[in-house]
Formats: structure tokens, C-alpha cells, sequence
């Protein structure tokens, strides 16, 4: 009897340990998760969440209240003096290793504003895990609500893996048309979901979660300065996806579609084969190849990609993002000029 007493106390004393960690995570705003599961655009950032993230670098901003990272400005403008800009593009765009004042939306925003004399909003829609069928899905579905003078898509040849997370949405062809396929929302991982949503958002959850992704690096972290290992996650990355590389016929159809919108523009990360290139071309969209700066980085012997704080590799630095703030505002300015600014 007094051994099942001492386990019901315990059961208690651990239940309320945990509830109290909970609150405390939450409360603190710390390894708190910022995505949740929208059944039209798929995985979305939850808006009104203030973040806090430790990873090759360091972050502390928020998810404003329309649910994009950055300043808060609303879908419809009060005024069309000025001149919007969205990014649209995976975890490099979104930056959440650095602080907004150091990221390239806020370089290009001042920079452009001094050049063009003008009230310029950048916004920042990046979004981790999605390549070309899902940007283009959270396009449609999301930044496509809000006034913008040029959308800014990035796309690395990773972009064009065929196969999305479950829970973003990619389309397919079907009589040469493009259609969006949604199928997580009649899946029992999506009801599931759904039914547990409380358990999505806990903090001990993600917590977990954030463990699990470490384990790779758990040596690395145990002897810190002592250890020896190489880790390059960028180069890492690239290897892994190198094979899977397919230029599709959905590919393809969602290029050409994207061509016809003047306001957007490709911006173009990392290699692509000559036929992909050639292919970009020839549908007459705009592009700008921000591997001009990261290259001129390498050349002078700074890595765009390292984190000297944490001596890892990762996503693009403080120098890799005022190198293409400063460019993406030169190559801007000139795509503009003949649409919206004075002779």
C-alpha cells in the first residue's frame, strides 16, 4: 500500500514539475513553437508570437499579428506613394539567426529608401522547408494578399526536389494545368493533429523535439572548443540533396506561370545545371543572381556561410546579409526605375 501511495506522489510531484516548466517556458518565451498547421496554406508561422532562438546564431524578434516575421504592415496600403517589396524564399530568407536590423530586408528597405527618395516596406515571408512547389503554394495562398509593387522569390536548385513536408501544400499537373494538392488535410496525421493541437504547442514538446534534432551534434556541444569533428551544415546539405535534383514537368509549368506575373522576380542562390538556367531565360521572368556578392565574399577569404560566435556553418552571416542587402537594392533600383521611379 505504501509503495502504490509513493507512486501516486510521485505521479503528482512530476505532473506539477512539468506543468510548472511549462509555464515558466511559455511565460519566459523560451523554446516556445511558432508554427502551426493552417488546413489551406499548410504550415504557417502563428501570429502575435514573440521568439526567442538560439542556433548558429542568435535571434529575439516576433511573428507579427498577419503572421510573417518583421514589421508589422497590413495586407492593404494606405497609401501607394511608396513602394512594397515581399521575400519570398526557405529558412535563409527568413533569417532567424540574427536580429531584423541586421538582416538583408532591412539593409534593402533603408538602402532603397535612400536611393529612391521614397517610403519603401519590405516584407519578409521566408519560411523554412519549403522548395519551389510549396513557395509557390504559400504564394498563392498566403503573400498573395497583401499589395506589393515586386515579389522577390529565392529558389536554390534544392527548390526543385519534387517531394514537400506532409503538411504544406504542392501542386501537380492535371491536363496541363496546374493544380494544388492538399492532401495532409484528410489524413489521420492531420486529424490527429488537430485533436492534440494543445500538445503541438507545448513548449516541452518542442522542447523534445529540439533534443532530438541536436543528437547529431551532441559530442560537438559536450566538448565545445575541445572538439575536433567537422561540421559544415550548408555543404552537408547541399551533398544531400544534390542527387535528388529534377527539373519536372511541374517544375517547369510553375516557372512559366510565375513568368507571366510582371512584379515577380527569381532570385537565384547557388548553382544551377546550364539547361535549368537556359530554360529561366527563356521564359523572359526577371532574375537577380545574388551569387555575385556570396562569391566576391569567398574570393576575399570570408565565408558567407560561417558563424564565428559558434564556430559552425550554417546560414548566411551578418557579412553574407549586408553583402546582399547592398546588391539586391543596386539590382532593384534598376528594375524599378521604369516603372515607379522619377527620370
Amino acid at each position: 500500500m505504501n509503495f502504490i501511495k509513493s507512486i501516486f506522489y510521485f505521479l503528482i510531484a512530476a505532473f506539477l514539475t512539468l506543468a510548472g516548466i511549462e509555464v515558466y517556458l511559455r511565460k519566459a518565451e523560451i523554446l516556445t513553437t511558432i508554427v502551426e498547421v493552417d488546413p489551406i496554406i499548410g504550415e504557417k508561422f502563428i501570429p502575435n508570437k514573440n521568439v526567442t532562438l538560439v542556433n548558429e546564431g542568435f535571434y529575439i524578434g516576433s511573428i507579427n499579428k498577419y503572421g510573417y516575421i518583421g514589421p508589422e504592415y497590413a495586407p492593404k496600403r494606405t497609401s501607394t506613394d511608396g513602394l512594397r517589396i515581399t521575400l519570398l524564399g526557405d529558412s535563409y530568407v527568413a533569417g532567424v539567426e540574427l536580429f531584423d536590423k541586421a538582416h538583408f530586408r532591412y539593409i534593402l528597405e533603408k538602402d532603397l529608401e535612400h536611393r529612391t527618395g521614397k517610403k519603401v516596406e519590405v516584407m519578409n515571408f521566408g519560411k523554412d522547408g519549403l522548395a519551389l512547389s510549396g513557395l509557390f503554394a504559400y504564394r498563392n495562398n498566403f503573400v498573395s494578399k497583401f499589395d506589393q509593387d515586386l515579389t522577390m522569390i529565392f529558389i536554390n536548385y534544392r527548390d526543385f526536389v519534387a517531394k514537400e513536408r506532409f503538411f504544406i501544400p504542392n501542386y501537380d499537373l492535371q491536363n496541363d494545368s496546374l493544380t494544388m494538392v492538399s492532401e495532409f488535410k484528410s489524413s489521420d496525421k492531420f486529424k490527429s493533429y488537430q485533436n492534440f493541437s494543445f500538445m503541438n504547442q507545448a513548449s516541452l514538446v518542442f522542447l523534445f523535439y529540439k533534443c532530438m534534432n541536436l543528437k547529431s551534434r551532441a559530442w560537438k556541444i559536450i566538448f565545445d572548443k575541445f572538439f575536433t569533428g567537422d561540421e559544415d551544415f550548408a555543404k552537408k546539405y547541399e551533398a544531400e540533396t544534390t542527387q535528388s535534383f529534377g527539373f519536372t514537368p511541374v517544375s517547369k509549368a510553375i516557372i512559366d506561370s510565375l513568368a507571366k506575373d510582371p512584379k515577380v522576380v527569381l532570385v537565384l542562390k547557388g548553382a544551377f545545371p546550364d539547361s535549368v538556367k537556359t530554360y529561366i531565360q527563356n521564359t523572359g521572368i526577371k532574375t537577380i543572381n545574388i551569387n555575385i556578392p556570396l562569391d566576391s565574399m569567398t574570393k576575399a577569404g570570408s565565408d558567407p556561410n560561417y558563424w564565428a560566435v559558434s564556430r559552425r556553418n550554417g546560414h548566411w552571416n551578418h557579412a553574407a546579409h549586408m553583402a546582399i542587402g547592398n546588391f539586391l537594392s543596386q539590382e532593384t533600383t534598376q528594375i524599378l526605375s521604369k516603372r515607379f521611379l522619377p527620370n
